[in-house]
């Protein structure tokens, strides 16, 4: 990267170690961070999904709420329902506009005195200042803490084994999903919370201050977790099949908001029983829409015009890229278009985590609903920018 634009970005506590371990260097989201090392992409994927991916995710932003109307403050801003979140535990939410397009996806963790909110790096800045101008007349508190509590992510079967080594005792932290829980680490404390976006069961992001952070991940590299930069981060939530904000959530490609409930995902981070909050009523709209796509109705696809799935590029390994047209084969009727690409590696557990695996090309698409629901049966194409046509197949 010229020196130039590296001095315009910003750097997270790990940058250093990123670069004297060879981590290739890129700017994302304001800051520069690894999209890789020696490795390469697909050995990083590997080794998450064989054993325990390691992740450094003090980029994204981490908002402290508190006060008196807290709670009631949060379920009025974010989809989720707060005030069903116990203390220690974590939930997928949204901000949404008045129109149920997402400003952002967010992860909300409810602490023993307060709440913490984790939002993408992109739209940290704009976030703030949507939080700020929401709380007027709120007896609430917010504080900006990304510079100061470090977070990492540690992913993949290993996890548990490796985080237990590098704290010299067991994770004392329940096993399911979304549980939290205090320990200490060279008598700092550290959150564990059993989160993370790789779509990996056995998962951890972890929360401290910044020596202490550095100091865990120092540890678990050396108890055999292996780094991994952007590159891997995208295309493991591409495999899961997980949303990310400038590709299924936020605008699509002409500028027109994507609606929330056009990714599965929002059954769990939109709250069913209510509309009181900021883009309630637009989004018990677009609920009923895929309700009725569910039904075999596609009378009315207006309030969700198109749907997220999962696709699979068959008889190549030619990867596809966002943007690129899905038509039909027979017809070239113009279907939707990929909203998320990556190669991925076909993974063979009984060869052992040496060998290096082939690939498969896969991605997200955001299609129409009849041939996302499987009410119409075509043969669908991917269009790179040339017009030259790779056979797709939906995943499951």
């Amino acid at each position: 990267m010229p020196e130039s634009e590296a001095a315009d970005l910003r750097s997270t506590l790990l940058h250093d170690w990123h670069v004297a371990h060879g981590g290739r260097m890129v700017g994302f989201a304001g800051y520069e961070m690894p999209v890789h090392y020696a490795d390469g992409i697909i050995a990083e994927h590997a080794a998450t999904r064989r054993g325990a991916g390691l992740f450094d995710i003090n980029h994204m932003g981490r908002f402290i709420i508190e006060g008196a109307d807290a709670g009631s403050f949060l379920a009025q801003v974010l989809t989720s329902d707060v005030a069903a979140l116990q203390p220690m535990r974590a939930q997928y939410c949204f901000i949404a506009d008045e129109h149920g397009a997402a400003l952002d996806d967010a992860y909300l963790y409810h602490l023993d005195s307060h709440y913490m909110l984790v939002v993408n790096a992109a739209n940290r800045d704009k976030d703030w200042r949507w939080l700020i101008q929401a709380s007027a007349g709120h007896e609430v508190s917010l504080r900006d803490d990304t510079e100061s509590l470090g977070m990492i992510a540690l992913q993949g079967p290993e996890s548990d084994a490796l985080l237990g080594t590098a704290l010299g005792t067991t994770p004392g932290v329940d096993s399911r999903r979304n549980h939290l829980a205090w320990t200490r680490l060279a008598q700092s404390p550290l959150l564990m919370s059993r989160t993370g976006y790789t779509g990996e069961r056995c998962c951890y992001e972890l929360f401290a201050d910044n020596a202490t952070i550095l100091e865990l991940w120092q540890r678990l590299v050396g108890t055999g977790a292996t780094p991994v930069g952007l590159g891997a981060r995208d295309s493991l939530r591409t495999e899961a099949a997980l949303p990310l904000y400038g590709h299924e959530l936020g605008a699509d490609p002409n500028g027109d908001p994507i609606p929330i409930f056009a990714n599965p995902l929002a059954r769990f981070g939109v709250r069913k029983d209510d509309q009181d909050f900021i883009g309630g009523p637009a989004l018990a709209a677009q609920r009923a829409c895929v309700a009725a796509y569910a039904a075999d109705d596609f009378s009315d696809t207006t309030a969700v015009p198109h749907v997220v799935r999962a696709f699979e590029v068959v008889q190549s390994r030619r990867p596809v890229r966002p943007g690129f047209t899905i038509g039909c084969a027979s017809t070239s009727e113009q279907l939707g278009w990929i909203s998320s690409g990556a190669s991925v590696p076909v993974l063979d557990t009984s060869s052992g985590a040496t060998q290096r695996p082939q690939t498969r090309s896969i991605g997200l698409a955001m299609l129409a609903p009849q041939v996302a629901y499987g009410a119409r049966q075509v043969d669908l194409v991917a269009l790179d920018n040339r017009g030259k046509p790779l056979p797709i197949a939906l995943r499951s």
